[in-house]
Order: C-alpha cells, then sequence, then structure tokens
C-alpha cells in the first residue's frame, strides 16, 4: 500500500542519513530510487542520479552499473527508448569487465525487452536469444525457463506463432503448472492466443479455463483479465458474440482497474473487431476511439496501428469513405514501421469489396428489368463504378506513396540540421581555442619582448636622470610584463602545453588556495595523456567550474579527482560551499553551467550536477577515450 511504501522510504533514508560506508549509501539510495519508481518517477530519477555520482567517485563498480540499470528502466517507463538503451549498454560493458556472466544475461534481456516494446522485433529477438543462450550455459532452470518465455513472446509480436508455442512449451517442460511460478499464467495464455490464431479452438480454450483458475488461485489480476479476453476470443470464434462481449468488456474493466492502459488499448481493439464483425459500425467506432486514445498516450505503435484499422472499417461499412481512407493512410503509415506485411492485403480487401458493392447494383438492376435499355444502362453503371474504383484505389496508393516520400524528406532534413548544429558547436570551440592561443602567443612573444626592450633603455639611463622617475617607470614595466605572462598563462598556461592536464590543474588549485579556500587534486588513478585537444577543453571546463566555487559558493575546501578507466575519464569536482537549490541543480542553465556542458559535449560526454542548499556540490564529467 501507499503507506507501507511510504514507511519503508522513511526508514531507508534514516538508514542513508547514519550511514558513512560508501558502499552502503550506494546502496541504500538505489533502493529508495526504487521505491519512488511507480509513484514519482522524477524523484527516482534523482536518487538514482546521486548513486551514481557516489558510485563513481568511489570506484564502486557494482553500484555504477546498478545506477545504469535503474535509469535504463525509468527511461523505458517514460518512452525515451534511445536513453534507455544507451544506459543498458553502458551497463553491458561494465558487467563484461567484470566477468558477470548473469548480470550480462539480465542486461542482453532488459535491451531485447526495449526493443519489443518499441516494436522492434529482430534486435529484440536477437538479443533476447543472447540472453536464453548465456542464461543455458549459467543460469538457473527458472532462469532458463523465463529465457524461454521472452523468446516465445517476441515470436508472438512477429506472428510466428509455431515458434511461440515451441518456446512456450520448453518453458512447461522446465515448470509445471503446480508449481509457484508466476510466469505460468501468462504462458498459459499466450499458448492459448496462439492456438487460437492457428484455428484450434477446443485446446485454447483449455489453455485459458486452467490459466484463469491459477491465475485466481494466486490472486494475479492481470493473469485473470488475459484470461477473460482470451475467453472471450474463442466465444467470438464459435460466434458467440453477446457472451464475448461480456468476457472482453470484464477484462477490461480489471486493466482499468489495475492501471494498465496497453492491455486496455488491446481489449478495446479486441472489442472493436467483435462489434464489427456483428454489424455494429458504430459501437466498433467508439472501442477503436477508445482504443486509440490509450495507445496515443502510451505510444504503442502496433495498438495505434490497429486501432487506426478498425477505425477505417468502420468508417468504410457506413459509407462514409473520405473518413475511411484517412484512418486508412494512419493505418498503413504504422504498418510500415512495424514492418508488417499484410499492406497489399488490406488494399486487396478493400478492392474486393468496392467489387462486391459493384456486383450487387448490377444484379439488382439485372432483376428490375431485362430489357435491352435498361441492360445497357447496367452495363454504363457498372463501367463507371469500375473507373471510380480504380480512381478511389488510384488515390489511396499516391497519397500513401507521397506521404512515405514526404516523411522520409522531414528526416533527412532533420538530420541534416543536426549535423549543421554539431559542425557549428565544434567549429566555435576550435575557433575559441585557437583564439586564445594565438593571443597568448601574441602577449608572450609580441608585446612581452616589447615590454622587455622598453626596461633595458629605461635601465640605461638610470645614471643620468631622475632615478626616482626611472625607478618608478621600472616598477610599472615590470608589473606590466607579470600582468602580460600571467593572462598569457591563464588562456594557455604553458605547463598545459609542456607537462599536460593535470600539472596545468594542480598549478591553477595551487594559485586558487589561499587562507580562505583550501583545494586539493587527487590524480593517482590518471595514467598517460590525453589529445592535446582534450586537454584544453577540459582545463578550460575545471577552471570554468572553479570559478563558480570562487564566485558563488563561498566554500573553504574544494578538489579535483581524475580516475582513468579503459574507455573513460572520470572528473570529479566537489566542494563544502552553500549548494544549490535542487531544480537548479537538476536544470544548470547558468551560462558558465551552458559553456561546461557545451564544451562537454563536444567531446561526446556528459556531465552530471549533484547539489543540495547547505551540503556543498559534486560536479561528475565522464569523457569517452575511444578503444586505446
Amino acid at each position: 500500500t501507499a503507506a507501507q511504501d511510504t514507511l519503508v522510504i522513511r526508514l531507508l533514508e534514516d538508514s542513508l542519513q547514519r550511514e558513512r560506508n560508501d558502499s552502503l549509501r550506494i546502496k541504500y539510495l538505489n533502493d529508495i530510487s526504487w521505491q519512488y519508481h511507480s509513484s514519482d518517477i522524477e524523484r527516482a530519477i534523482s536518487y538514482a542520479d546521486r548513486a551514481g555520482v557516489l558510485a563513481h567517485k568511489s570506484g564502486n563498480q557494482w553500484g555504477i552499473a546498478k545506477s545504469y540499470i535503474l535509469h535504463g528502466v525509468y527511461f523505458t517507463i517514460q518512452g525515451q527508448y534511445d536513453s534507455a538503451i544507451a544506459n543498458y549498454e553502458r551497463c553491458l560493458a561494465l558487467r563484461r569487465s567484470l566477468g558477470d556472466s548473469a548480470g550480462v544475461a539480465a542486461t542482453y534481456h532488459d535491451i531485447g525487452s526495449v526493443h519489443l516494446f518499441r516494436g522492434d522485433y529482430g534486435p529484440a529477438l536477437d538479443f533476447l536469444l543472447r540472453s536464453l543462450r548465456l542464461e543455458q550455459a549459467y543460469g538457473t532452470p527458472q532462469n532458463v525457463a523465463e529465457g524461454f518465455v521472452n523468446v516465445g513472446n517476441v515470436y508472438m509480436a512477429m506472428k510466428r506463432y509455431d515458434d511461440a508455442l515451441t518456446n512456450y512449451y520448453q518453458y512447461l517442460k522446465i515448470i509445471t503448472p503446480q508449481g509457484d511460478d508466476v510466469a505460468m499464467v501468462e504462458v498459459l495464455n499466450n499458448i492459448g492466443n496462439a492456438l487460437l490464431v492457428k484455428e484450434r479452438i477446443e485446446e485454447a480454450d483449455s489453455s485459458f479455463q486452467v490459466a484463469i483458475e491459477l491465475a485466481r488461485t494466486k490472486g494475479s489480476l492481470d493473469g485473470e483479465a488475459m484470461s477473460l479476453s482470451g475467453m472471450a476470443s474463442v466465444q467470438y470464434k464459435r460466434k458467440n458474440y453477446t457472451e464475448a462481449e461480456s468476457l472482453q468488456l470484464r477484462a477490461i474493466r480489471i486493466w482499468e482497474a489495475l492501471g494498465n492502459p496497453a492491455s486496455m488499448a488491446e481489449g478495446w481493439n479486441l472489442l472493436s473487431e467483435l462489434y464489427f464483425t456483428n454489424g455494429q459500425l458504430r459501437e466498433s467506432i467508439h472501442a477503436a476511439d477508445s482504443a486509440l486514445a490509450l495507445a496515443e498516450e502510451i505510444e504503442s505503435k502496433k495498438q495505434m496501428r490497429d486501432a487506426y484499422g478498425h477505425l477505417a472499417d468502420g468508417y468504410a461499412g457506413l459509407k462514409m469513405h473520405e473518413k475511411a481512407f484517412e484512418y486508412l493512410g494512419s493505418y498503413v503509415r504504422y504498418q510500415d514501421s512495424l514492418q508488417d506485411e499484410d499492406l497489399n492485403e488490406r488494399i486487396a480487401e478493400m478492392q474486393t469489396r468496392f467489387d462486391t458493392e459493384r456486383k450487387e447494383a448490377e444484379n439488382r438492376l439485372l432483376q428490375q428489368d431485362n430489357r435491352i435499355k435498361d441492360l445497357q444502362l447496367a452495363r454504363s453503371t457498372t463501367v463507371r463504378w469500375l473507373l471510380v474504383g480504380a480512381l478511389f484505389v488510384g488515390w489511396v496508393i499516391a497519397y500513401l506513396l507521397y506521404s512515405r516520400f514526404k516523411q522520409r524528406q522531414q528526416l533527412r532534413m532533420r538530420e541534416a540540421l543536426l549535423e549543421e548544429r554539431e559542425q557549428r558547436t565544434r567549429a566555435v570551440v576550435e575557433a575559441e581555442e585557437h583564439e586564445r592561443v594565438r593571443i597568448a602567443r601574441e602577449l608572450h612573444d609580441g608585446v612581452g619582448q616589447l615590454l622587455a626592450a622598453a626596461r633595458l633603455n629605461i635601465s640605461r639611463l638610470e645614471s643620468s636622470g631622475s632615478h626616482e622617475a626611472l625607478q618608478t617607470g621600472l616598477q610599472l614595466l615590470d608589473e606590466s610584463a607579470r600582468e602580460i605572462r600571467s593572462i598569457s598563462h591563464a588562456m594557455m598556461p604553458t605547463v598545459l602545453t609542456s607537462n599536460g592536464l593535470v600539472d596545468a590543474v594542480a598549478g591553477l588549485v595551487q594559485r586558487i588556495s589561499n587562507g580562505g579556500l583550501r583545494g586539493s587534486i587527487d590524480a593517482s588513478a590518471m595514467e598517460g595523456r590525453l589529445t592535446v585537444e582534450q586537454e584544453a577543453i577540459l582545463f578550460r571546463v575545471i577552471q570554468e567550474l572553479i570559478g563558480n566555487i570562487l564566485r558563488h559558493a563561498k566554500a573553504t575546501v574544494f578538489s579535483v579527482q581524475f580516475v582513468r578507466h579503459e574507455h573513460t575519464l572520470s572528473i570529479l569536482v566537489e566542494d563544502d560551499g552553500r549548494g544549490m537549490p535542487g531544480d537548479m541543480a537538476g536544470n544548470a542553465e547558468g551560462i558558465g553551467m551552458k559553456n561546461v556542458r557545451t564544451r562537454v559535449h563536444y567531446l561526446g560526454g556528459e556531465v552530471y550536477w549533484d547539489s543540495q542548499t547547505g551540503k556543498g556540490t559534486t560536479v561528475n564529467i565522464e569523457i569517452p577515450l575511444g578503444n586505446g
């Protein structure tokens, strides 16, 4: 219950406040994050972010992997599938490096599941088969059984029902219906659905009956709803439409109580098909509208496609052809994105329906009067119907081709704009660095040498003029030279080009440290140098972050830590200052922060802020280092 969840969160937060061990703090942060995932996804992400920062800081590889997994789950819930896969792939690389075979298998499963959610069945099957092979080699019988279920689910989505049944039966060889496995109800329902498609009605009904009894025994409301929906399909096949409608509505009501929009959308689509078959066209359209609203809410391509198809059928049945063609166009667009192959069947079905209407009209005319004139009129009407039908079909095909062409044009334009924006950012950063180097050299080699020459000439006049005035002039020249040298070193420190990033940052920390602010640097885990470009840009980033500490943090201590992994570089900048409110830290939209993010993104990296009012600020920078 909500009260129990709140109590668990409070206990975990109390433990977090008391705990000083980093590994346990990481565990508590991740546990709190998971407790929030179903009620407050943004707060769940915030706690996962904090766990990730602490795991990176302490070098806790298992904690880092857990943080990646949680972010993958949360991005999947939000429908941000690309971001979810990116986090899972980071976790996959880390678990491989740790030799964690079970973790690799689980991550393969997670990536495959995301591809299945978005309707990319090829990649989904590939990753889930990889997961199954690893589980067969290293996993428990339970995990192997679940692997067969996952692969079977993909085959079901691909309409390869024989392959789906083969995998489900493999599951039943490992787990018996008397076992305590929660997936059993789902498997029995899926077997029933596959048998139903293959017209093995009695076997399907038997599977659904076993499934619903098991669901009620285990208290699985979702499983019971799936069984009711399957039983409704059985009655639909038997043409018992009233009983089918009653069973399907019961299933939808359960899903509504559970807050399961995906299953509700599928249920309304099935009900729409039932109404259409029974000649209840307006009820079919209403059910399809309900399915479409839910499918759009959860961005389900498959359910949106099916809803558009039912709407096209319903309006075609009402002779509202303009709306029918509009929804047919939407149906085909989603059909294409799901790589289905029944577009030609849909158009052929429409042509057949049109030809049937034409023949019925011709027969009615022939039955009314067999006279030559009426027969000729019927023939001419038939020709007109054929022409109109050909025009309609041609218009549909042309419209679909034009829509696909337009979508591809828009996609190419978006890709070009993104490439142009990236090139502009790269050009700005490179130009800025080149300009800094040029100005630094001119200050050092040009103006600096002129000041040195001026001092030499003035010093020669020391014996002949006003000693006091000469001394003042010499002091001003010396001060100007020092200032120019300071500016030159700030723009492009000599130590950066000669000794590298770590020594340059160490010099910066030493210069800034004073009685009121102490800085430290830890580069014990930093081996070798980066490219000249990487070092120059990262020096600017660290310079900006330390400048923010000086200007805004009111800190007494700050530190810079470098940790180089095989393929990534982590930089941690921390202070004990006044911190930032949570919303400001999350948004990080100040000019300085934007500069930091732009430069880090230029290097292909990411930057994370973790800050709370009165508790200081931690900035974590992750930079990829390629393969070498």
